[in-house]
């Protein structure tokens, strides 16, 4: 071998590890300590005279292994870049989630804040903030806005008592606390959710109890399986609303509007419902021992398997109500109408009484479900109620 043709081939190795080894070296290491725009000069220099001295002394060399080499370069500087903008793309979106939590988070300490206000629209302005946050965000914020707001009904008139002559005329009207119980009512509604699934994965049931809601018009809301006990419900509007599982335990709904009401399973028990109009209402299964319904509308109602025992029924209207199965043990039936009932059995009317004076109730076209006879009053009649 000549000497020329071993200089040649070995400029053709030293050329390969430039391209190759030095050059993704360089180009890597000062990546890695921050001097990559100053180093871009002296690189380009040395590659520009490195590219002449291969260009002049070898052009094959440069073909066959300078080009693909930078090809290899390419890619992996290429696929650096991407990273870094990926990292800095995915640390501003970090930023500004964050920046935009806290705003949200400040958005809600203060509508807390407000909610205490002595101003009522300072109030409601609070509520509408918490209705948005609620709304736009409820993963975040909706077991939390419902609690807020739920707590507020439950204590702002907590100790005040409720004057029913004014009741009745309207003006026992708390627009602070309609509106904060609409949104608990209504919380079902336009939600990107499953609102149900969200509270149950939360452990979270609604909770009112002691709240005065006295005068609200909630028609069609959502208090299914809520803790309403002890409550001011007085003169309210729940018509058709699912109350479902609901407690009223020793709660007054006086004068309240549940006509065609979802009731199922509610425990009612010692409830003021004296002139409630639970007319076409879905009280199956539902339980309203010792509960007065003096002067109850509940024709049309669906009684079915529910409890009535110790009930106070006089002058109730329970025409055309479904009463299969349904517990009578110690009613007052006194001056009732129950004519055209359904699935009432003589028995289950002679476990009923009436006052010693009262007229017996009217069961005009309502027959025994067993024998098919006209129903008959044979039950006890008591000199006075027994409590």
């Amino acid at each position: 071998m000549s000497l020329r043709s071993f200089l040649n081939s070995r400029r053709k190795v030293v050329c390969a590890l430039v391209w190759l080894v030095l050059v993704p070296a360089i180009l890597l290491g000062t990546a890695a300590h921050g001097y990559l725009q100053e180093s871009w000069k002296h690189l380009f220099r040395f590659l520009a005279l490195v590219y002449l001295d291969i260009a002049h002394n070898n052009g094959e060399t440069l073909r066959n292994v300078g080009l693909p080499a930078a090809a290899f370069i390419g890619v992996i500087l290429g696929a650096w870049r991407i990273g870094v903008q990926n990292k800095q793309s995915a640390t501003a979106l970090r930023q500004s989630e964050a920046a935009e939590r806290g705003h949200r988070d400040g958005r809600f300490e203060k509508s807390a804040e407000l909610m205490s206000s002595s101003q009522l629209t300072s109030r409601i302005g609070a509520i509408a903030v918490l209705v948005r946050l609620s709304r736009d965000y409820p993963e975040d914020y909706h077991v939390q806005c419902t609690k807020l707001l739920s707590d507020f009904i439950r204590f702002q008139y907590k100790n005040e008592k409720i004057d029913m002559d004014a009741a009745i005329a309207g003006s026992e009207y708390l627009p602070d606390v309609e509106a904060a119980a609409k949104v608990v009512g209504f919380r079902h509604l336009g939600k990107p959710v499953d609102i149900a699934k969200l509270e149950a994965s939360k452990g979270y049931k609604i909770d009112l109890t002691g709240a005065n809601l006295s005068h609200v018009a909630l028609k069609s809301s959502d208090f299914s399986n809520a803790r309403i006990a002890n409550a001011q419900v007085a003169f309210a509007n729940l018509s058709l609303s699912n109350l479902s599982g609901a407690w009223f335990t020793n709660s007054a709904l006086t004068g309240a509007m549940l006509s065609e009401a979802n009731l199922f399973k509610s425990v009612l028990v010692n409830a003021n419902m004296a002139g409630v109009n639970l007319e076409g209402a879905n009280l199956t299964n539902s339980i309203m021992i010792g509960s007065s319904l003096e002067g109850a509308l509940l024709s049309g109602a669906d009684l079915s398997q529910s409890s009535l025992v110790d009930a106070d029924l006089s002058s109730a209207i329970l025409d055309r109500c479904n009463l299969n199965g349904a517990l009578l043990n110690g009613a007052n039936l006194s001056g009732a109408s129950i004519r055209n009932a359904f699935a009432l059995t003589q028995g289950q009317l002679d476990s009923a009484y009436i006052s010693g004076k009262a007229s017996a109730p009217n069961l005009e076209n309502s027959t025994c479900a067993e024998s098919g006879r006209g129903l008959v009053w044979n039950g006890e009649i008591r000199s006075y109620d027994v409590s």
